[in-house]
């Protein structure tokens, strides 16, 4: 329940890091934290979104108070949910993002063609331009924003894949992973990714360089150890999926 409360915290200085990274063990509830994150911070309208709000209600009224205040008037936050495989992060990445935004735009009734062309456009390239990754990221949040939207909340769920892949193949594709942090500083953007253990572990057997930058990109996220309350898990969240 705190890491709820202190996602929702951020948004109250636009100027603050809003990445996190979550580290736990095997079974330890960070799937279910982050999917619950996203229905509670989805579209206020929808069906799992309103439940997500009524169990949290359960557990904490006056929280659950905050958070139907700050979503009030609006469709929330736009779904980019990635789970890790051994494949390039920044192609899975993309896809999903187009994936993620035809669909939130869908009940919107908006359009953003331009959006969606350069998307394409960059998973045509081999080398992908960081840059254009992140001025996309930005812009599509701005037009979020725009048309009723609070914003991007973005979840890598099982990154360690992503990141043994990347190790493998010595790939710059953990550099997305700096770039995303730190669009979140001046933009509405929510980033979560999930681990068993630390960046380094991944890259364990990179030369010392290497290392040093994935180093220097964790230190970008805010780490929470995360250890969930059995019994609390099973109230929140566990009662929240039977519907699934």
């Amino acid at each position: 329940m705190q890491n709820i409360q202190n996602v929702i915290n951020t948004q109250k200085n636009t100027n603050t890091n809003k990445a996190w990274s979550l580290i736990g063990s095997y079974g330890s509830g960070k799937s279910s934290f982050a999917l619950y994150l996203s229905h509670l911070l989805g579209n206020p309208k929808a069906t799992l979104s309103k439940l997500a709000c009524k169990k949290l209600r359960i557990e904490n009224t006056s929280f659950a108070t905050n958070i139907s205040k700050y979503l009030k008037g609006s469709n929330g936050y736009c779904e980019v949910l990635i789970t890790g495989s051994p494949d390039s992060l920044i192609a899975v990445f993309l896809k999903t993002l187009k994936t993620s935004v035809i669909d939130y735009y869908a009940t919107l009734d908006i359009t953003d063609e331009t959006s969606l062309v350069m998307i394409d456009k960059l998973l045509s390239n081999d080398k992908v331009s960081l840059s254009k990754v992140s001025n996309l990221v930005i812009n599509i949040q701005g037009n979020i924003q725009d048309n009723g939207g609070k914003g991007l909340l973005i979840v890598i769920d099982e990154l360690g894949k992503f990141l043994e892949y990347s190790a493998r193949h010595e790939s710059d594709d953990i550099f997305l992973l700096q770039i995303l942090a730190e669009a979140t500083y001046d933009n509405n953007i929510l980033l979560f990714v999930l681990l068993h253990q630390s960046f380094e572990q991944y890259g364990r057997n990179l030369n010392t360089k290497l290392k040093n930058e994935w180093t220097k990109i964790q230190g970008r996220y805010e780490v929470l150890s995360f250890v969930e309350n059995v019994l609390n898990r099973y109230i929140l969240w566990g009662e929240f999926f039977k519907i699934n």
